[in-house]
């Protein structure tokens, strides 16, 4: 030590670290990406924990404890903070995992979610201040008109209880459209273990998908009212289709049982108005590339003279060519059946891409930046994998603007849409 140094006083001693099982009262701080809040355990480690609110005081007993961080779940509210509410849903009280926000109040879910994409920006692609404008929110209740289920040993539909593979059978569903609702409750689906039901607002039609037989799917009544289609995995992978047709932005589009669409039309529709923003409006393109383009519904809304549609999956494709036909007038149509990884990379102008939840790969967005757009619009799912292509993006691109959408209500996903100008 130098003669005119003060010795460094030892740090203070933490408590005895704590194990799975015990317990420990804390204060809540903040949600936190994949759903749950973040408070700081006696022991000086953060903890994720499961059902807090922020401002909540907890106990909590400890799930999983590591050196770093622990996990942990509820066991009791000893003081409510002010973003708490009593869950609207009488499923959540019955065990139904399906909704892990219903504990946070509307406003509280929509401003964490913007908070949540800007944490990932600033931790995981180092961005300084990004450029978040607030959460788009959309309606909370009803939204879904596409729902997989669960089957119970008795045929009956319901949902996976909360950290299991059990299923638990509401009274209702609160985010069900009630068209699919109406469906769930009622319908016996003998010899399946889960099922999917997706329904058109626009015209009415139904489809019912199980993972075992057609034929023993008993639908009661409501089998009668109005177009409906019940299939079976099988069948469908044998060649059979079946379809839907939706309304998005004035425009109808075909939806097929197996194609991925939006959770219902009113998340779709705000994804496509961003997405029309964020490409300039009225602009016309040259050429554009939609990757992971699904049945079409962004590449279909945007005005160019050639389009390149980049998607794996058969089904999808089938429905992008029956759409782009109808929808993409004017504009040379290409479309190409395989991931983004696989693609040849050609000069574009405008490149839209809609990848995964697991985000792009290193060789998709090496083929997406190999083709030079001027610009991109990125629309995710998943703010971690997001800022993670993010930060690869932003060594040739300026992150102009991220966009978070609420298209998820009373559940922790969030969507974006994020674009990228050229330096």
């Amino acid at each position: 030590m130098a003669p005119n140094e003060e010795p460094v006083p030892a740090p203070e001693p933490l408590e005895a670290r704590l194990l799975r099982g015990e317990t420990a009262r804390v204060g809540v701080e903040s949600m936190v990406s994949g759903g749950r809040a973040k408070a700081v355990l006696p022991d000086g480690r953060v903890v994720f924990v499961a059902g807090a609110a922020p401002g909540d005081e907890v106990e909590l007993r400890l799930t999983k404890s590591k050196k770093r961080f622990a996990e942990a779940e509820v066991v009791e509210v000893v003081e409510a903070g002010p973003d708490r509410q009593e869950p609207p849903c009488s499923a959540v009280a019955a065990g139904c995992g399906g909704c892990d926000w219903q504990h946070l109040t509307p406003d509280s879910q929509v401003d964490a979610k913007r908070s949540i994409v800007v944490d990932a920006l600033e931790r995981l692609a180092r961005v300084t201040s990004p450029p978040v404008e607030p959460t788009v929110a959309l309606p909370m209740e009803n939204y879904r008109t596409t729902v997989r289920a669960v089957v119970d040993p008795s045929g009956r539909a319901g949902f996976r209880a909360r950290a299991s593979h059990d299923p638990v059978v509401p009274d209702r569903c609160l985010v069900a459209h009630p068209a699919v609702a109406e469906l769930l409750a009622e319908g016996r689906f003998v010899a399946s273990t889960e099922v999917k039901v997706r329904v058109s607002i626009a015209t009415g039609q139904r489809i019912v998908v199980v993972d075992g037989p057609s034929d023993r799917v008993d639908l009661g009544a409501v089998a009668a009212a109005g177009d409906l289609a019940v299939v079976s995995a099988a069948e469908l992978a044998g060649g059979r289709r079946a379809w839907l047709f939706e309304d998005v932005a004035g425009l109808r589009w075909r939806v097929s049982a197996e194609s991925f669409f939006q959770p219902g039309p009113a998340g779709a529709e705000a994804l496509v108005k961003l997405v029309s923003e964020a490409a300039g409006g009225d602009r016309r393109w040259a050429r554009v590339l939609d990757g992971y383009c699904g049945i079409g519904l962004f590449g279909g809304s945007v005005a160019c003279d050639s389009l390149i549609g980049v998607e794996r999956s058969a089904s999808a494709l089938a429905d992008a060519r029956v759409n782009l036909a109808e929808h993409a007038a004017g504009a040379e149509v290409q479309l190409v059946p395989r991931d983004m990884a696989g693609w040849e990379p050609v000069p574009i102008d405008l490149a839209i891409v809609d990848p995964p939840r697991a985000g792009m790969s290193p060789e998709a967005l090496a083929r997406l930046m190999a083709g030079e757009p001027e610009r991109i619009v990125m629309v995710s799912c998943d703010p971690a994998t997001a800022a993670r292509d993010t930060g690869l993006l932003i060594e040739q691109y300026n992150l102009d603007r991220v966009v978070p959408v609420d298209q998820f209500g009373h559940t922790s996903h969030v969507e974006t849409v994020s674009t990228f100008l050229r330096r």
